[in-house]
């Protein structure tokens, strides 16, 4: 059986190259780099945006300190571009670099 994909449509992609912009500068992080584009996730619902953030975190970083500045980058880029309000922004560290 394949794996339904669900396909983006042009606002989420916008929207999740605005958060792609704004994590750009966030300290201690790497995001997902995979073929799908599956370290943002972008839902859209009666002007509301919830977005879904895929990183690797440094080990030496605090990880609530990196979640909360992602958060709070990613609405205020998202609510200064566009006419939607961020309301949620959820992230998840699903891996972490360790020094070399």
């Amino acid at each position: 059986m394949a794996k339904k994909v669900k396909k983006s449509n042009q606002a989420e992609d916008i929207l999740a190259s605005f958060a792609s912009v704004a994590i750009g500068g966030v300290n201690g992080i790497a995001p997902l780099q995979d073929k799908e584009g599956g370290h943002f996730q972008v839902y859209i619902s009666n002007d509301k945006v919830f977005i879904d953030v895929n990183v690797n975190a440094g080990f030496e970083y605090n990880v609530p300190d990196i979640a909360y500045e992602i958060q709070t980058r990613i609405k205020k880029e998202i609510e200064r571009r566009t006419k939607y309000t961020v309301e949620k922004v959820n992230v998840n560290v699903v891996g972490v670099i360790m020094p070399l």
